[in-house]
């Protein structure tokens, strides 16, 4: 996960916390954390059905990020993993409950929000974890997020752009998010 409800869905033959590791080299802003995974016999199968499955999540068409809720991503690898062994016991393999589900220390770092960013989160100390929770719940709640192409988030009175625009990028959301929340 690199954000809450902005997933990467991908194939790797490296143990997954091995190659979320490798894509912090990638320019990434923040830590991936594995959510969850599958094995499959047939990788490239089943992460073309996955892709196609939230092809209308996708964020951008030649990347592998969703704009998805997890638990949607999650239910649909365990169906597409259950059609794969149906004769089977089930046995879903979990990334290392040491790692999995635990953002990195930055994003637990308790942050004071802005006064802008305290309108949609208030005024207490927050994690960045929770501060884009409730940023995401806001957009969601007053529909700034484009039908026609969700990885751009409409301005309103408190989400601005740095540049005048009437619209901003998910990655200029995640700047924008990082700038409204200060150390204490």
């Amino acid at each position: 996960m690199a954000w809450p409800d902005v997933l990467k869905v991908g194939m790797t033959t490296l143990h997954p916390n091995e190659r979320a590791k490798q894509l912090r080299t990638t320019g990434v802003p923040v830590h991936f954390t594995v959510a969850y995974y599958e094995e499959f016999d047939n990788c490239e199968y089943a992460e073309r059905k996955m892709h196609d499955e939230l092809k209308t999540y996708r964020t951008s068409f030649d990347r592998e990020f969703f704009s998805c809720p997890l638990k949607i991503a999650i239910a649909l690898l365990q169906e597409l993993k259950l059609s794969e062994s149906k004769d089977q016991s089930l046995d879903f393999n979990r990334a290392d409950p040491d790692y999995a589900f635990q953002a990195d220390t930055v994003n637990n770092q308790l942050r004071i929000p802005s006064e802008a960013l305290s309108k949609i989160t208030g005024a207490e100390p927050i994690t960045r974890v929770k501060a884009n929770s409730d940023l995401w719940e806001y957009i969601k709640q007053r529909k700034l997020q484009d039908p026609h192409d969700r990885k751009l988030i409409r301005c309103d009175d408190i989400i601005k752009s740095p540049h005048g625009l009437k619209k901003i990028t998910i990655m200029e959301l995640t700047g924008w998010l990082i700038k409204n929340l200060h150390s204490p």
